[in-house]
C-alpha cells in the first residue's frame, strides 16, 4: 500500500473502533475477491474509492469462460470457509452458495483396479451459484452502482502525482491501445498477484521488493 497521508492532518471521524482517520480517495487495482471486499470496507468507512480492473468484469481468480460447451472455471473450482469473519460475509448473500461434493479420484490400472486414489476432503466446499465468479460480482455490485469500477484497464505503473506531488497517479493501457492516466490520490492498494504488484510500482518497487520476493504463487483451489 502507498500512503501519502499526513500524519498532521485533521481527524474527521472514526470509521472503526474507535480509531480516528480523515477520508482519503484511494485507488484500489485488482477486482477480484481481495480487491472488492477492501474496497466496499473502505467505502462503508467513509472513504472515496475507486476501483480498477484489467479485465471486463469481476471476478479475479473466481473467473469462468462462457462456451458453447458449457461454462468452465479458470480459476478456483471451489472455495472452504476457515474463518468466522468470512462466514459472516457470506451470510451477507443468503442462497447465493452451495455445498460442493467433491468426487475422489482413483487411478485404475488395465485390470480396473485401483493402484491410486485422493484422499476424501476434510473440510466441507462450496461454490458460488450458478458460476464461480457470481459471488464477487454481486460483492461487486454497490461499486459498480456508484460508478467506481474501471473495468478493461491494465494499470502500467504508479507514479507521483504531476500536479500534486504529495499524491499518487496510475498509468494505464486500453484496450484500443491507448492511454490513459488516475490522478489526485491519497492511497493505493494492490490486490494483484506479487509479481504484477512489482513490475507496476517502477520506481517505487524497493518499498517491498524483499517482501514480494518472498511470496510463492500458488494454483487456485490450495
Amino acid at each position: 500500500m502507498l500512503d501519502t497521508t499526513s500524519r498532521n492532518s485533521e481527524p474527521e471521524h472514526r470509521p472503526y473502533g474507535g480509531i480516528r482517520s480523515k477520508p482519503k480517495r484511494i485507488a484500489v487495482i485488482g477486482a477480484g475477491m481481495a480487491g472488492i471486499t477492501c474496497a466496499r470496507t473502505l467505502m462503508q468507512a467513509g472513504h472515496d474509492v475507486t476501483v480498477f480492473e484489467k479485465q471486463p468484469e469481476a471476478s479475479g481468480r473466481t473467473s469462468v469462460v462462457h462456451s458453447v460447451c458449457g461454462t468452465y472455471d479458470v480459476g478456483a473450482q471451489y472455495f472452504t470457509v476457515r474463518d468466522a469473519r468470512f462466514q459472516k460475509a457470506l451470510d451477507t448473500v443468503p442462497g447465493l452458495c452451495r455445498a460442493w461434493s467433491v468426487n475422489t479420484v482413483r487411478v485404475l490400472d488395465e485390470a480396473g483396479r485401483v493402484v491410486a486414489a485422493a484422499p476424501p476432503p476434510g473440510e466441507r466446499h462450496w461454490v458460488a451459484t450458478p458460476a464461480m465468479d457470481a459471488l464477487v460480482k454481486t460483492w461487486a455490485q454497490p461499486i459498480i452502482d456508484k460508478g467506481r469500477l474501471v473495468t478493461n484497464t491494465t494499470i502500467s505503473a504508479i507514479e507521483r502525482d504531476v500536479v500534486s506531488p504529495e499524491q499518487w497517479q496510475l498509468r494505464a493501457q486500453l484496450p484500443d491501445g491507448g492511454n490513459s492516466v488516475h490522478a489526485g490520490f491519497d492511497t493505493v492498494l494492490l490486490a494483484v498477484p506479487a509479481p504484477l504488484a512489482q513490475a507496476i510500482q517502477g520506481e517505487h518497487r524497493t518499498l517491498w521488493e524483499e517482501e514480494l520476493a518472498k511470496v510463492e504463487p500458488r494454483p487456485a483451489g490450495r
